[in-house]
C-alpha cells in the first residue's frame, strides 16, 4: 500500500498521530508512506521516523522543488503544501502505480484495503464530495467551469499515478491558478475540480471521509441516526476538517475520542 502525505514542519505532530493510525489499523498490510515536502530538517525527519515508523509502515522523504507553488495563493489554513498532491505522477518512483493520499487532520480507525484496492473505472482519482446542487453549480459559474463534474474533498485521495503522469501538466495548473487566482477558495479543490473534475469517481464520505460536519448535516437533513456506536461499526476514515479539531479546547461533537487514542506527548526528538 501507498500513502501520501504534503507536510510542513508545524504539522510533523499531526502527522505522527495519522500514521500511528494507519500502522495500527492496517497491522497486515506492508505501508509506503511518501512525504513531499520542500523545507524538513533532518530532526524533522528523525522525529517523524521515530514516533511513525513501525515494522509495516516505512516513510520515505521526497523533496520538491523549492519553488513549487510558491506563487499560488494560501492562508494560514491552506498552505502551499496543499498543492503538492497534484504533482505526485511527477515526484513519486515510477514503481508506484497508486496511491491513496491522506490529510494529517485525518484518523484511520479501519482496514484501507478496499477503499485501497478500489476499481477506479478509468478515473485518475476517487474522492467524496461535500458539495451539494447549489453550491456545485455556484462553483462551476465562480470557476467558470461546466459539464459533468466533481467537486471533491482531498483529504481522502485515491490516485490513479500512472494516469496523472499522462494527463497532469504542471504548466496548466500554474496557468489556472494565475488565471483564476482573484476568485479561488479552497485551492487545490479549485484546480482540481476545474482541470479534472470529470476524472474523479466518488466514494463514500460517510465511509471514508467522516467528519463531525458530516454527521451533523446527515443527521439534520436526511435523518440518518449517525451517533458514536455507528461510527465504531461503520467508519473507516474520520477527518477532522475546517476549525473543528479534537486537540483543541472548544471541539465540539463525538469523534474526539479515536483521536486521543493515538494522541502522544513523548517529545524525546525536538
Amino acid at each position: 500500500m501507498n500513502v501520501l502525505i504534503c507536510i510542513n514542519q508545524k504539522c510533523r505532530h499531526l502527522a505522527c498521530v495519522m500514521l500511528k493510525s494507519l500502522a495500527a489499523s492496517n497491522a497486515n498490510a506492508r505501508i509506503s508512506v511518501y512525504c513531499m515536502h520542500t523545507a524538513l530538517t533532518k530532526a524533522d525527519m528523525a522525529y517523524i521516523r521515530f514516533h511513525a515508523q513501525t515494522d509495516n509502515l516505512n516513510v520515505i522523504f521526497i523533496r520538491m522543488a523549492d519553488d513549487a507553488f510558491l506563487n499560488a495563493p494560501t492562508v494560514d489554513r491552506y498552505p502551499r503544501e496543499v498543492y503538492f498532491r497534484l504533482l505526485a505522477g511527477k515526484y513519486l518512483p515510477k514503481s508506484v502505480k497508486r496511491a491513496l493520499y491522506l490529510d494529517v487532520d485525518i484518523i484511520v480507525k479501519g482496514d484501507l484495503t478496499e477503499l485501497y484496492n478500489s476499481p477506479l473505472g478509468g478515473k485518475m482519482f476517487m474522492a467524496s464530495t461535500n458539495v451539494g446542487r447549489f453550491m456545485l453549480a455556484f462553483n462551476k459559474v465562480r470557476l467558470m467551469s461546466f459539464g459533468e463534474r466533481v467537486y471533491p474533498n482531498t483529504g481522502v485521495l485515491l490516485m490513479d499515478v500512472d494516469l496523472m503522469r499522462r494527463f497532469v501538466d504542471e504548466d496548466e495548473i500554474s496557468e489556472f491558478i494565475k488565471k483564476h487566482r482573484a476568485v479561488m477558495m479552497l485551492f487545490d479543490q479549485d484546480v482540481m475540480f476545474s482541470l479534472y473534475g470529470d476524472k474523479i469517481a466518488l466514494m463514500d464520505g460517510k465511509i471514508y471521509n467522516l467528519s463531525d460536519r458530516q454527521i451533523k448535516a446527515c443527521n439534520v437533513v436526511q435523518r440518518a441516526g449517525i451517533d458514536k456506536a455507528w461510527v465504531d461499526k461503520n467508519a473507516v476514515i474520520i477527518h477532522y476538517l475546517g476549525k473543528n479539531k479534537p486537540w483543541k479546547a472548544d471541539y465540539r461533537g463525538i469523534l474526539k475520542s479515536y483521536y486521543d487514542a493515538f494522541e502522544f506527548f513523548d517529545e524525546t526528538i525536538n
